[in-house]
């Protein structure tokens, strides 16, 4: 193991295996130990003939005479050389695959857990430590786990196949769903049994926020271009802007807007001119009043609200609290409520052009969903 034979090694000290890694003053408990005429077992770093190190794990026994008195030593030693290399290989890809943004996660051949890392425990709002024995069902909504179950039995336990992928809808730990990708590989052993899977999995959430944002703008778009395509053929403008209306409330999961033009008066102060606009009658009057004024335009005069924010500033205005926003103007006895306001001005060429308001959204609104 180091290189000497036996004629010379006879007779030389254990010094002649010294790496030179260790001050002197470390070998004192080792022979403390001896000396006290105890077993000693550990590991440490010896040097061969040639130069090389080699770790080194093993045994030292005191070898007593019948008087109980030390007459020498035996050494039962092993080259771990090779396993301290796996180890810290180990160590090393245990840490990489620790700090992966996707989530990481190993199974015995009951599909329990044996690991995840930190991303896999992250996903599913699970410590990591308590995901540890448990199952793929745990982290499943109720409704797959039958289906995914048939799943994992024909194509991730069969041996002619052993991967399985695919989107699938999971659990948190609190009940939120999330979006997932997943991809399993199942390992086997020499005789072919099914010893567990790897699996890798990306959470989606963002990614499908991304693409239903990204699908709510290009429907935005198509609205306001079949809007602008009707124009150009000289469509009735009331059916244009009750066509573009009703696209977009339908769009924002809205209850309900307005489609309106600021125009000014001979003294120069603006009002709205009302192209397309929710029926939201509440009583008699209001229908009546919605009836006779709806299809040739209202026009409202009472600027102090937030219509009149959008006015002044030019700019998109958003209030998730209308009843609470400074800038409110009140809503008339029997009004249904507003739970949010979104205010939205079209230009052409620096120019007022349009002007809308959608009313009511069940979700808060929020600036960057509006790239339009």
């Amino acid at each position: 193991m180091y290189g000497y034979s036996r004629e010379e090694a006879l007779g030389k000290t254990p010094r002649i295996l010294k790496s030179g890694l260790l001050p002197s003053e470390a070998y004192k408990p080792f022979w403390d130990t001896l000396l006290a005429k105890k077993v000693v077992n550990g590991e440490l770093v010896n040097k061969t003939k040639d130069g090389r190190l080699l770790n080194i794990g093993g045994s030292a026994n005191p070898i007593l005479n019948d008087d109980g008195n030390i007459v020498g030593f035996l050494a039962i030693q092993r080259d771990i050389t090779e396993a301290k290399r796996i180890e810290k290989e180990k160590e090393r890809l245990i840490k990489a695959i620790d700090c992966s943004t996707d989530g990481i996660a190993i199974t015995d051949g009951e599909d329990r857990f044996i690991y995840v890392n930190a991303a896999h425990a992250m996903i599913y709002g699970y410590p990591q430590e308590e995901l540890i024995g448990k199952t793929w069902r745990e982290v499943t909504i109720p409704e797959m786990i039958a289906p995914t179950e048939k799943a994992i039995y024909d194509i991730l336990h069969n041996k002619d196949i052993g991967t399985l992928s695919g989107e699938f809808l999971s659990m948190r730990k609190d009940g939120i769903r999330v979006p997932t990708e997943v991809r399993a590989t199942a390992f086997w052993d020499e005789n072919g049994n099914y010893q567990g899977h790897i699996c890798i999995v990306r959470d989606l959430t963002e990614c499908k926020r991304g693409e239903e944002e990204l699908n709510k703008s290009h429907k935005m778009l198509d609205a306001i271009n079949r809007a602008q395509s009707q124009f150009i053929k000289d469509s009735d403008s009331q059916i244009i802007f009750d066509d573009l209306l009703k696209n977009l409330l339908t769009l924002t999961n809205s209850e309900y807007g307005l489609i309106g033009e600021v125009l000014y008066n001979t003294k120069g102060e603006p009002y709205l001119k009302i192209h397309a606009i929710t029926n939201i009658a509440w009583n008699n009057y209001m229908k009546e009043f919605y009836e006779k004024n709806a299809p040739k335009g209202m026009e409202f005069y009472n600027l102090k609200t937030l219509f009149n924010a959008v006015i002044t500033t030019g700019k998109p205005v958003i209030s998730n609290d209308p009843s609470s926003d400074p800038r409110r103007g009140g809503l008339p006895k029997g009004h249904p409520l507003i739970n949010s306001f979104l205010g939205l001005p079209f230009y052409r060429e620096k120019n007022w052009l349009a002007w809308l308001a959608l009313l009511t959204a069940p979700e808060v609104m929020k600036m960057n969903s509006w790239n339009i």
